[in-house]
């Protein structure tokens, strides 16, 4: 999430925060990741839900987002739930509109899309020798 001298948060203390200052219908839950300098965040609301994770520093990213695809180096990674019958003639420009509005820095994004419900995404964790 962008942040500013303006932006706050309040926490009712069942872990849901609650974005003041126009965003009256979004919810925020943090979700527990384990990785340093990561943050990650289920945000729901009547006008979007999205999964947002966001970095201290640049992550090398791969992915097949339309808005910030391919190779690069993202600190703000949206995987944003859309209707199935979503069908739209400029996807990059309807992302940055997106964007924009959620007050993310999108030079820094890759925006995903997903007809998944994103409230129930799961997290599962790997390791490989030293690799984590």
């Amino acid at each position: 999430m962008a942040r500013n001298g303006n932006d706050r948060q309040m926490q009712d203390g069942s872990g849901i925060r609650h974005i003041p200052g126009g965003h009256a219908d979004v919810s925020r839950i943090e979700l527990s990741l384990g990785v340093e300098g990561v943050r990650a965040h289920l945000v729901t609301g009547q006008a979007a839900s999205y999964l947002l994770l966001e970095a201290d520093e640049p992550l090398r990213t791969l992915n097949s987002a339309p808005w910030g695809g391919g190779f690069g180096y993202c600190t703000v990674l949206v995987n944003r739930q859309v209707d199935k019958s979503y069908d739209c003639d400029d996807p990059n420009a309807e992302m940055e509109a997106f964007l924009r509005a959620q007050r993310l820095n999108g030079a820094a994004a890759a925006g995903m899309l997903t007809a998944a419900r994103v409230a129930d995404a799961g997290l599962a964790r790997a390791a490989y020798g030293a690799a984590r």
